[in-house]
């Protein structure tokens, strides 16, 4: 499913999903704590691999990094 951010703090983060979604797959089931497995957008992995590199794939300088990332405040 997808799910939208909608809160980050430094220890936690909170979603928000469709009525549909939520009636539909076993998400209703789980309790605070319960383990997940959350798998990112290939969006986050190419900016991931441009902070951690500072190159784009095309081997060129890139403009983000992670102090950019952290000042934008997409990352803690």
């Amino acid at each position: 499913v997808s799910l939208t951010v909608v809160a980050v703090t430094a220890k936690a983060f909170g979603v928000r999903l469709i009525p549909f979604s939520w009636a539909n797959t076993t998400l209703r089931n789980l309790r605070h704590g319960s383990p997940v497995n959350i798998e990112t957008d290939i969006l986050e992995k190419y900016v991931r691999q441009r902070s951690v590199s500072g190159h784009s794939a095309s081997g060129h300088e890139g403009s983000v990094t992670t102090d950019h990332l952290r000042d934008a405040g997409f990352i803690l």
